[in-house]
């Protein structure tokens, strides 16, 4: 089980060997690493991990994108599958920590 408030402080952004390609249903991320596929269909996410790749905080991220906080708990239990499927790492503040996008 997550803890959410440790999660909210974090600061995450997409792993170094994770690729992002935009949809219609919103966007493929794919891992290189260990070759996960996953579909996010949220434009909220998205939006919340363009943030997080900005430098924001779990909780900034879902603050600037106007998240109701009741609906927090959804948001950060998707963004902790991510995290524990590899597709976020922790910034750790290390600028070697950049992402590949590719969009379309």
């Amino acid at each position: 089980m997550i803890n959410e408030n440790l999660l909210l402080d974090q600061h995450l952004t997409l792993s170094p060997t994770v690729s992002t390609r935009k949809e219609r249903f919103g966007a493929l991320v794919y891992n290189h690493e260990n070759r996960k596929l996953s579909f996010i269909r949220s434009e909220e996410l998205l939006c919340i991990i363009e943030d997080l790749r900005q430098g924001a905080s779990v909780k900034d991220a879902l603050v600037a994108n106007r998240v109701d906080p009741s609906r927090w708990p959804t948001f950060v239990a998707s963004l902790s599958t991510l995290l524990a499927q590899g597709f976020l790492v922790s910034a750790g503040g290390s600028s070697s920590s950049q992402a590949v996008v590719h969009t379309s």
